[in-house]
């Protein structure tokens, strides 16, 4: 058989590449990310606060509605876990009250505003830290 032939015929011997965990690519970025250590502590932290304040929201509101419907106990349903997450607002809470109401929706407001500020600082110190984890490499 010619060369020509066996070209076409696809007999060539083809050359497997080894593929590459993403892990493995990833720990190749470690001096880097090193470097900017204190920056990814503060980005985690902000992001488990912007998890944890938008997890509290929809609880807020349906404490909110239960206290329009006037049931004696705000998220009776979830049980104890009412209590461990809303336990700084249950002193406040009467049913079908308006001041209740004034002060779970003052609640939902401020919590929407914390959980703005955490997003922000998220975007602002992982973004960044990404761009100059980009650049360290090229320099």
């Amino acid at each position: 058989m010619s060369a020509a032939a066996a070209t076409l015929s696809g007999s060539t011997p083809k050359t497997s590449q080894r593929r590459v965990s993403g892990w493995a690519q990833l720990t190749r970025l470690y001096p880097y990310v090193a470097r900017h250590k204190t920056e990814v502590l503060i980005g985690f932290i902000t992001q488990a606060g912007m998890g944890i304040t938008g997890t509290l929201l929809p609880l807020i509101i349906g404490a909110a509605v239960d206290c329009i419907q006037g049931a004696q106990q705000p998220l009776a349903q979830l049980g104890r876990l009412a209590q461990i997450s809303l336990g700084f607002l249950l002193p406040y809470y009467h049913p079908k009250s308006a001041q209740t109401l004034a002060v779970f929706c003052s609640a939902l407001v401020i919590v929407c505003a914390v959980q703005g500020i955490f997003s922000y600082w998220t975007r602002q110190i992982l973004i960044g830290l990404s761009r100059a984890i980009e650049i360290d490499p090229r320099h």
